[in-house]
């Protein structure tokens, strides 16, 4: 289930910051705190170190929330955003509610936009399951995860999601009747 913001929710599992290849991240409007920050810096210095090349990697922020960090490259394919949302939806194993900080990228508004959407999309179409006639273990079912996008940009990146939405929607469709 998704939904738009401008602030991180004090009540999430977890949240998401994108990081480039050198590791350095956009915190435009300040939304984490000094604290935060600083860990999250010291961790980037540590991968930055070992000259890490996972593209997604986590630490504790506290003993009731995580944080992700995802590693985009600075240039890429068409398909990368759409592809990393879908490896990032694997990651989020035991999380229930997600923030995923969008303004984060150090890109430029229209880039951020598009690479937004095509990372929904991605990771909107990672979610797909089709178990209409299993027989549901309630512990062992899919489940939904609730995230919110951090971002200022939040009417041009809602009509474009509307847009993949559909897509997603008829790809969903097509994957439940060749499934039938």
């Amino acid at each position: 289930m998704l939904s738009f913001a401008s602030s991180l929710s004090s009540d999430n599992e977890a949240f998401a910051i994108f990081v480039n290849d050198k590791f350095h991240f956009k915190d435009r409007k300040n939304l984490l705190s000094k604290e935060v920050s600083k860990k999250i810096n010291s961790y980037l210095g540590t991968l930055k170190d070992k000259k890490s090349d996972e593209e997604i990697s986590s630490l504790d922020i506290s003993s009731n929330q995580k944080c992700y960090i995802i590693k985009i490259k600075n240039k890429y394919e068409n398909y990368y955003p759409e592809e990393r949302g879908g490896i990032f939806y694997s990651y989020l194993k035991n999380i229930k509610k997600i923030d995923i900080y969008i303004d984060s990228l150090d890109l430029e508004k229209e880039e951020i936009i598009n690479f937004s959407s095509e990372f929904i999309l991605g990771f909107n179409l990672k979610s797909y399951a089709f178990d209409i006639y299993k027989t549901l273990d309630k512990k062992n079912s899919k489940k939904n995860i609730i995230y919110k996008i951090i971002t200022s940009h939040k009417e041009k990146i809602e009509k474009k999601y509307k847009c993949n939405d559909a897509i997603r929607s008829g790809v969903f469709l097509t994957r439940d009747l060749v499934s039938e």
